[in-house]
């Protein structure tokens, strides 16, 4: 029986949960980092999705959690998740997007397992990650 990650992200006798974070804005991803480092993850940073995707496929210890921005570059966020969802289907994610909205984000066939409208509080995003990490897949 695998114990669940508690408020440091931490289970009883494990790692600290792996998280993916990734935005084209180097500011944000900073400050995202900075938080859930704060909080005891283990944090790994992105600015373009395509490296994202190629060091999620390639990782022998795949992300517990992704947290990815909608609009960047060249993929966008919800493809960034369908495409890591193809290889691992319960794998948890967090959309954030200022420029989206939670109903747009519903049309989409796969979706992520929380939505999170950009600006946030900090307090936004660690309640968010708590409550995803804790939730069962699906």
């Amino acid at each position: 029986m695998s114990q669940l990650p508690s408020a440091n992200g931490q289970s009883g006798h494990s790692k600290p949960a792996l998280i993916f974070t990734v935005d084209d804005e180097e500011m944000i991803t900073s400050v995202v980092e900075a938080i859930l480092l704060s909080e005891g993850y283990e944090v790994r940073v992105f600015q373009d999705p395509t490296l994202a995707l190629k060091a999620f496929t390639e990782a022998k210890r795949k992300p517990d959690l992704v947290v990815t921005d909608f609009v960047m570059g060249e993929m966008n966020g919800m493809e960034l998740i369908e495409k890591c969802k193809r290889q691992v289907p319960g794998l948890k994610t967090i959309l954030l997007s200022g420029t989206v909205t939670e109903n747009f984000v519903l049309s989409f066939p796969i979706q992520p397992h929380k939505f999170l409208a950009k600006p946030f509080q900090a307090e936004q995003l660690v309640s968010a990650v708590r409550m995803v990490l804790n939730s069962p897949s699906r």
